[in-house]
């Protein structure tokens, strides 16, 4: 039966040359009949070409069954049945091979499918959904997984409310002072940065630049903002400004940042040449998106540094025209101010100075800034008739449509000074009511109360502790705390507080004066001598 066979696949051979040499002599015949050169022709070449590529694969597949037809006729009848008794196992194995190689070529492309999948989903900021197809990935802990597919996880795990799973990841992919995954040591240097807020800690600048010269590449926005950061950190602002101008060609707001460093390191001119550079940038930005709050502000701040104060004016009064949101509302009021404050500076008459606040409080009653400035102004050496005009002015805002805590709590700074104690505690309480939690009203209410005629104690103390729980480091505040204990007679507590107010208080005689005091009412007659001594010496 082999035999038969062998002489088959041999025929089979001898059939596929044969009819090869019989095209080739088809081809040729013509030209040898009319007499022409016996060498093919091109086109008779290019047929011989298809021809071998044709019948190649023929002739290859009867020397394969020819090869091992004749291993087997040389086989002795022993080894011949031995060889048959096992091909059932070879057929086995080979069938255990195939099955292996099959599963572990799908299990790739379904992870390639996986990861293609998760990464269409991170970019459409799919988090949620893309974690479903990274997860598989990883719990699969197949050898084809990548650092880009652990990075992308993190990435995934960190927008998902898993921050400690991501950044441990990230330690893991780029740990300190040793090389590791280059976009990890990006994102890790991203975040230190974003976190570092001008910090001065050595081992954070350090690792910082670690990550910043590991993570290679191409270079990227976040990337030359970091490095900006980086050098501001440690007092180097002229190597910011490199990366900054990379940073300006995505964001021009960086401009501003570099024309500030350049003021700071006194180049003027390149300050005013970087501020015009912004100001046609930003000019470009608005008028291509008229609605852009941001930009247009952006730009009358740079119109203002140039000193164009009238158009930069035009710009936030177009902006109110078209779109007025509370951002651009509350900007124009600071330009007011700003005014206020440049005329103040130049000694501009007092309708001047005092129009620009007029300004500010019409376009928003409760920026704070401004009762600020009313107040400072309504201290200044002013004839009746001005001082009149400021307070009507804060009356007007307090009995307004949208009355706020901010108005009644200025008018009862302006009823104080004038000596209208009562009117002014009513107008505390009234700030009170509108915020209970405005700090400052809680403060001076708690204080109107401890030094009245007929103090209420219990509500003072719950008013001042309420402002101490909030702002613990404020020595202010904490006099009136302090101040509260002392007239409860809990001399103890009270000089514990005095003393913590009196290292960061700027007028210290009122807290010497009183820690005197203190100190006699606790038997401590020395310490109370040495404090009303430094009381009388401090001005």
């Amino acid at each position: 039966m082999l035999r038969l066979f062998e002489f088959i696949a041999s025929q089979f051979i001898a059939l596929s040359s044969n009819i090869s040499d019989l095209i080739e002599i088809f081809i040729r015949l013509p030209r040898t009949l009319l007499g022409g050169p016996r060498e093919s022709s091109f086109v008779g070449r290019i047929l011989m070409l298809l021809v071998q590529v044709i019948w190649f694969p023929i002739y290859a597949i009867g020397w394969l069954m020819l090869v091992p037809l004749r291993l087997l006729t040389d086989f002795s009848v022993e080894r011949r049945h031995d060889f048959m008794c096992g091909l059932p196992a070879i057929f086995v194995f080979g069938f255990i091979a195939f099955v292996l190689i099959y599963v572990n070529v799908q299990a790739d492309n379904i992870e390639r499918e996986y990861r293609s999948k998760g990464q269409e989903l991170m970019l459409a900021k799919n988090y949620d959904a893309a974690k479903t197809y990274y997860g598989r990935i990883i719990s699969a802990k197949s050898s084809q997984r990548e650092s880009f597919d652990i990075f992308n996880w993190a990435i995934i795990l960190g927008r998902t409310g898993e921050r400690v799973r991501a950044m441990a990841i990230l330690d893991k992919l780029a740990p300190f002072e040793k090389v590791g995954y280059h976009l990890a040591h990006r994102m890790k240097a991203i975040n230190i940065a974003q976190s570092l807020q001008q910090s001065k800690d050595p081992l954070v600048l350090r690792k910082l630049r670690w990550h910043l010269e590991h993570s290679r590449g191409e270079s990227v926005f976040a990337i030359n903002r970091a490095w900006s950061i980086y050098y501001l950190a440690v007092d180097q602002p002229e190597k910011a400004i490199p990366y900054l101008e990379e940073a300006a060609a995505e964001d021009p707001t960086d401009l501003i940042d570099i024309a500030r460093i350049h003021g700071q390191l006194g180049n003027q001119a390149a300050q005013l040449r970087t501020i015009a550079t912004a100001e046609a940038r930003f000019r470009e930005i608005v008028e291509n998106d008229p609605l852009d709050s941001r930009n247009r502000i952006i730009l009358a701040n740079a119109l203002v540094q140039l000193k164009k104060i009238d158009e930069a004016e035009q710009v936030l009064q177009a902006g109110i025209g078209l779109q007025a949101d509370p951002v651009i509302l509350r900007s124009t009021a600071d330009f007011y101010v700003m005014r206020h404050d440049l005329a103040r500076k130049h000694n501009a008459s007092f309708t001047e100075q005092f129009e620009f606040l007029r300004q500010a409080m019409a376009l928003d009653v409760n920026y704070p800034v401004i009762y600020e400035r009313l107040l400072k102004f309504y201290n200044d050496d002013l004839d009746a008739e001005e001082l009149a005009e400021i307070k009507a002015a804060i009356m007007k805002s307090v009995t307004s449509d949208e009355p706020s805590a901010l108005a009644h709590f200025t008018l009862s700074n302006v009823l104080w000074i004038e000596g209208e104690s009562d009117q002014a505690e009513w107008h505390l309480e009234q700030a009170y009511q509108l915020d209970p939690n405005f700090v400052v009203v809680l403060n001076n209410l708690a204080w109107t109360l401890v030094n009245k005629t007929d103090p209420d104690l219990d509500r003072a103390f719950e008013l001042a502790k309420k402002v101490i729980e909030q702002m613990p480091d404020d020595a202010r505040y904490r006099d009136t705390y302090a101040t509260v204990l002392m007239k409860q007679e809990k001399f103890q507590e009270a000089v514990l507080e005095f003393e913590k107010a009196l290292s960061t208080i700027a007028n210290k005689k009122p807290l010497h004066e009183k820690l005197a005091y203190a100190y006699e009412k606790l038997g401590q007659n020395e310490l109370a001598a040495m404090h009303a001594k430094q009381a009388s010496n401090s001005q």
